[in-house]
């Protein structure tokens, strides 16, 4: 049950982390939004829109990027802010003459740490996925009419190299692809498969998942071909020629590499959730790194580390008694700056396969636990 100080405590975290939150982000958007004036006001000429209408709609998914990005370090941030002022104030100093422990008396600090570590792997497992789409987009492509380049990207279930001009995320289509064959289908389709605009489609009954080519010009006659196996069970290609559902000069490549993956592999990384990341794993035409591997597991832990950085900064503030807000700003910057170099450190390691990806996500609570305990022993005693 919460008590009166515990409602005070919460209602100071609260507002301090607000107003950590807010001058943070607007010194973000601020900077940002300096060097992006022109494209903002030239797209909100265009579409006939307000400038600030642009503006906030872009910035608002930033903000919740960001939030994600920065929950952790602010929720110790705002916990130092409220305890130095209860420090400087006295106020902590009446509870604990009172007989109540440090840990009782910070316990509703802890809470809202813990609390705002399950808002953001919330955010992060359900809210930014939707808005993928959004949060990769420039300043410079609001509309998403700007032709992003395409890098050659291996089907390796098929063995498909998917090219092409360029990528239209508008329409969500290749542009001009030009798929390089396998040695398989060569005899029968050539080493090249060319046609004018290639867009994604999920499975269905007719067929798994892959990309639609239009206008099709090589091989010619792309109705008369038959379609290409990899085995009996296992269809690559479709044709006309076998499928009513393709126009004349259409043709269909079964493909597990998805449009999004394309555009910005890391993006989608960023912003996929947890579970499309672990069924990510399981797609033969992909060959994900140990680096989508640590951070499968980095997701399912990042709550904890978050809470953990909390409990490894209280208890160098409240040792020393200290009341210079200065100090405790220092104190914070060194706890963050050592506590990050150790977790990316340790997720570097596992990614570059010097040790395993499991490993690399779960060494900094081996690493940090043992040393929250013995920071925080006479806290809490």
């Amino acid at each position: 049950m919460l008590t009166i100080f515990d409602r005070y405590l919460i209602g100071q975290f609260f507002w301090t982390w607000l107003v950590c939150f807010i001058s943070l982000t607007g010194l973000y958007v601020m900077i940002d939004a300096f060097g992006n004036l022109d494209d903002f006001l030239a797209y909100a000429q265009r579409t006939e829109t307000s400038p600030l209408a642009v503006m906030g709609e872009y910035y608002l998914f930033r903000s919740l990027a960001f939030f994600d990005r920065t929950s952790g370090i602010l929720a110790l941030v705002a916990a130092m802010f409220t305890l130095a002022g209860l420090q400087r104030h006295q106020e902590l100093t009446a509870i604990l003459a009172a007989g109540i422990s440090p840990r009782r008396a910070i316990s509703g600090l802890i809470l809202m740490g813990g609390g705002l570590a399950i808002v953001a792997a919330a955010g992060r497992e359900v809210v930014l996925p939707q808005y993928r789409e959004k949060l990769t987009r420039t300043a410079q492509d609001l509309g998403g009419k700007t032709q992003r380049k395409l890098d050659p990207r291996p089907d390796y279930w098929s063995g498909i190299i998917l090219r092409g001009r360029g990528l239209s995320l508008d329409s969500k289509e290749i542009l001009e692809p030009n798929f390089s064959l396998p040695r398989a289908a060569a005899a029968t389709w050539g080493r090249t498969l060319v046609a004018r605009t290639a867009s994604y489609e999920s499975g269905n009954a007719d067929h798994p998942a892959g990309y639609r080519l239009k206008g099709v010009t090589q091989p010619v006659a792309i109705d008369k071909k038959p379609g290409w196996r990899l085995s009996s069970a296992e269809q690559v290609l479709w044709t006309a020629a076998e499928a009513n559902w393709l126009a004349h000069d259409e043709a269909f490549v079964a493909s597990e590499v998805a449009f999004e993956l394309l555009v910005d592999p890391l993006s989608w990384r960023q912003y996929a959730s947890t579970a499309e990341l672990v069924a990510g794993l399981y797609r033969r035409g992909m060959d994900y790194g140990n680096d989508v591997r640590v951070g499968i597991h980095a997701r399912l832990l990042q709550p904890a580390l978050d809470v953990l950085l909390l409990l490894l900064g209280l208890p160098l503030l409240l040792r020393g008694q200290n009341r210079n807000v200065f100090l405790a700003v220092g104190w914070c910057v060194v706890v963050v700056i050592g506590f990050m170099v150790v977790v990316l450190g340790c997720q570097y390691l596992g990614s570059s396969y010097l040790i395993s990806p499991s490993l690399g996500a779960w060494l900094p609570l081996l690493i940090f636990v043992p040393l929250t305990s013995y920071a925080g022993e006479a806290l809490w005693e």
